[in-house]
């Protein structure tokens, strides 16, 4: 069950969810079983906790300077260099 739980979890859980749509009987009973223990693991974080670093490099520079000239900081000189 751990691997049912952890990786790419929304992936998993829609093709459960496609598997237990087309089954019946015990297959449909195994997977809804597999559904609601990944549901009971899932640790969901709101999203007022969520923290991001503009110097992240996984951050699109583009998106950084879009949202820096939302917040008025569109007279930088260094948003010329993103």
């Amino acid at each position: 069950m751990d691997r049912a739980t952890s990786g790419d979890v929304a992936t998993k859980t829609a093709l459960l969810m496609g598997w237990r749509d087309a089954s019946t009987g015990e297959q449909k009973a195994n997977f809804e079983r597999q559904l609601a223990k990944i549901e009971e693991k899932r640790i969901f974080t709101p999203l007022n906790k969520v923290t991001v670093n503009l110097n992240a490099r996984w951050l699109d520079r583009r998106l950084i300077k879009e949202f820096l000239a939302e917040q008025g900081y569109d007279e930088l000189s260094t948003l010329n260099l993103i």
